[in-house]
């Protein structure tokens, strides 16, 4: 389980309720009575009807989150992921967390699927997990922009094999997550496809994070107009789909990226 933690003030189901330290370690510790070792934490929504932020906003949301670090508030066998595509931000994250000798495992959760030497460099200066997301972007910059770039089919299998051979020419493959990124560059029919026919793109590579919490696709098939029941009708659906992954898919290292850990838990009671 990776628990969602977003640090924003205009996420869908959570914007502004975790911007303050008190708030932050209140969810990491929720989160740690379902046995969730992996947290996951967001300074930017990536959601269509928000606009990009800038670098230092970004990184002046992530304050409180680096107050906690460095009070050593989190235990040795504990994950951190970051959901950023800014380059710069990680840098700093991963400067900060180093400089102070955690030696916590980290994951740059990176969504915009954008290659370059600049992300190499980083990867063969600091030990990390790399998160490579499928998106349709022509540029970093572009990550918030994702459905203004769709096409008429999503062929996952064919993507994430041209990434594993850079990845595998850069000596990094072993350190790097693929993540089909359910509602970035894709219509609504193409994420309920691609949840139908996962064991057809699930053998391209062997480490995985999956999440489908709380997407806008599984909300607009609600019937309500009213959001608290939308959203509930979208982690009922949510829930329904972890289970099954639990049980069809084997011999793969897969996170499960949650907000609500009780969704977790109850997947594995599906038959």
């Amino acid at each position: 389980m990776m628990g969602v933690i977003n640090i924003t003030p205009d996420s869908f189901s959570d914007g502004g309720k975790y911007t303050s330290l008190d708030s932050i370690k209140n969810q990491i510790d929720h989160f740690r009575k379902y046995n969730c070792k992996c947290f996951d934490f967001g300074a930017e929504s990536t959601a269509p009807f928000n606009s990009a932020i800038t670098e230092s906003e970004e990184q002046s949301r992530l304050e409180p989150l680096f107050d906690l670090i460095k009070a050593n508030e989190f235990k040795n066998d504990e994950i951190l992921s970051f959901d950023t595509y800014k380059l710069s931000t990680f840098r700093k994250i991963i400067s900060l967390i180093r400089d102070l000798g955690h030696k916590n495992r980290i994951i740059f959760n990176d969504v915009s699927g954008f290659l370059e030497e600049d992300l190499f460099s980083l990867m063969n200066e600091y030990e990390f997990d790399y998160v490579y997301s499928h998106s349709l972007v022509p540029s970093r910059e572009k990550a918030s922009d994702h459905m203004d770039y769709l096409s008429d089919e999503v062929d996952l299998a064919s993507y994430f094999l041209e990434a594993r051979a850079e990845f595998d020419k850069r000596n990094v493959l072993d350190r790097v997550i693929f993540d089909p990124c359910f509602g970035f560059s894709k219509t609504a029919n193409q994420n309920l496809d691609l949840i139908e026919k996962t064991g057809e793109w699930i053998e391209v590579a062997d480490k995985w994070l999956l999440g489908i919490s709380r997407k806008s696709f599984l909300r607009a098939l609600s019937p309500s107009e009213d959001k608290e029941e939308q959203v509930f009708f979208s982690e009922l659906i949510h829930g329904q789909v972890v289970g099954n992954w639990m049980l069809n898919i084997h011999d793969k290292d897969i996170f499960i990226r949650v907000h609500n850990p009780s969704v977790f838990l109850s997947a594995q009671f599906v038959k």
